[in-house]
């Protein structure tokens, strides 16, 4: 299942519907938290994360 509630009263709507109220504050993510993502993404895709050195 996919839903997308890209509006703060669409998103608040679905957190409660979901009983997620924790994620309420969480509509928009900080940069830092995207690169952090990416990185995981790209990790558990198996591909080189740029930057860093492989073990």
């Amino acid at each position: 299942m996919t839903a997308s509630a890209a509006e703060p009263r669409t998103w608040r709507a679905l957190c409660g519907v979901l009983e997620v109220d924790d994620l309420v504050d969480r509509l928009t993510v900080s940069a830092e938290e995207q690169a952090v993502q990416s990185n995981g993404r790209a990790v558990l895709a198996g591909k080189a994360v740029p930057g860093s050195t492989s073990l």
